[in-house]
């Protein structure tokens, strides 16, 4: 873009949070001084990354997940529901830089990455040190702790086409070095959905996208006859409010409230309604339900396990979520192919309160250690299949505790 076009599309953006954003008081940020600050920042930056950049450093002020401007290619990416990464995922786990997750098939499979092995130090700098970097430079949202699972997300992506250098510790203590090279996977919906040995039936999805909720319905259907089911929503970001809204409808089998929603009009700060689900004898599925969540679990999975945990539809297993549950009317396109999102409806409890910033609480407490993740363990599973199988059915005592390898009937960490 031209310097005038970016200074049209600065007062693009400002003006539109300034009108839209839920909250009339800017979550207590000085907009009027933001705006004088920025237009002299908008005048010096020389290329449209920088200015996205720092368009993205003011959005940060309001201290809301939502609010952000997209670059085009971000945009594009999204569209091509694709994602540029080399398959690992690391967050700290007592107090080290310990891989969680590995895709099949990725750059860090081929290295031969594997769950519970630490990551010491990326592209040359110990890994903590590093991510306390990025973490300081993170606008604040969410609840607490948020900021770091987000700098190691933004430390272990990378870019398109990019290597990363890593040092590898085994669980023995010795180490290797790794040269991953960034890859564009696909990013579409997907379901994993399976029956584990206990006969509980496990379903998980990685975003509210279409055409997640008929795929999610087709999965419950098959199960409807399942003693209990376990909907796993860790790591998924949220996404598509009539999504959720279309599998949330499954489990209830009259019009059950199960949140208030609100949105800002003019300057008088919005004032939440209740928020209906569910239709007489419409429920899928009408048995108990656990949702696994972590503090990756962002907007649409925090509504949808607040709106079951609330009503009293489903346990929730786990740990505190993102707290990111502010929602977007509307995207709007900015010249160049970029885009603004506005968090522009406020979301609560039935009880009154407000998600954003504080996340779902779970109602069984599990968390991995290392030594579980090295031992190929799922103890937030375990501890979401054991609750199902204890639970008092019509008031009866709970049974003998199973044991583990009922739970996990080959099913593991990848």
């Amino acid at each position: 873009m031209a310097p005038a076009e970016r200074s049209a599309v600065f007062e693009r953006i400002w003006t539109g949070v300034n009108e839209k954003f839920y909250d009339p008081q800017m979550n207590g940020a000085d907009w009027p001084a933001a705006h004088v600050q920025y237009r002299g920042i908008v005048d010096t930056v020389s290329t449209d990354r920088s200015f996205y950049a720092a368009m993205n450093r003011m959005l940060g002020l309001l201290h809301d997940a939502h609010t952000r401007v997209r670059a085009p290619a971000a945009v594009a990416q999204q569209a091509r529901q694709e994602a540029a990464n080399v398959g690992l995922t690391v967050r700290e786990l007592d107090g080290h830089p310990t891989v969680i997750a590995v895709r099949p098939g990725s750059p860090a499979a081929r290295a031969d990455i594997e769950p519970g092995m630490l990551v010491p130090s990326v592209n040359g700098m110990n890994t903590l040190a590093r991510v306390a970097l990025v973490a300081a430079a993170v606008p604040s949202f969410g609840a607490n702790g948020s900021s770091i699972w987000r700098a190691y997300t933004q430390v272990f992506n990378g870019q398109r086409d990019s290597t990363m250098h890593l040092t590898v510790e085994r669980a023995d203590g010795s180490t290797f070095d790794a040269a991953l090279t960034t890859e564009v996977v696909s990013a579409a919906p997907e379901v994993d959905a399976h029956v584990l040995r206990s006969g509980n039936a496990y379903i998980g999805w990685n975003i509210f996208r279409p055409p997640i909720a008929k795929d999610v319905a087709a999965a419950l259907a098959r199960f409807r006859e399942a003693p209990g089911v376990i909907l796993d929503l860790r790591a998924n970001p949220g996404g598509n409010g009539s999504e959720l809204d279309a599998i949330a409808r499954l489990f209830f089998d009259e019009r059950t409230p199960v949140y208030q929603v609100g949105e800002r009009h003019g300057s008088t700060p919005p004032k939440p309604t209740a928020y209906y689900l569910g239709s007489k004898g419409g429920a899928v599925y009408r048995g108990p339900v656990v949702i696994l969540l972590n503090e990756a679990s962002g907007s649409s999975s925090e509504l949808f396990a607040s709106a079951l945990q609330e009503s009293g539809r489903a346990k929730v297993a786990g740990t505190r979520t993102c707290g990111c549950v502010i929602g977007i009317n509307g995207a709007q396109k900015l010249p160049g192919g970029a885009q603004l999102d506005i968090g522009a409806r406020l979301y609560l409890t039935m009880h009154g309160e407000k998600l954003d910033g504080r996340g779902v609480i779970p109602d069984i407490s599990a968390a991995p250690t290392l030594a579980d993740l090295r031992a190929r363990r799922d103890v937030v599973l375990e501890a979401a299949d054991q609750w199902l199988h204890d639970a008092p059915p019509n008031g009866a005592s709970a049974r003998t505790r199973i044991p583990l390898e009922w739970i996990h009937g080959g099913w593991g960490l990848q």
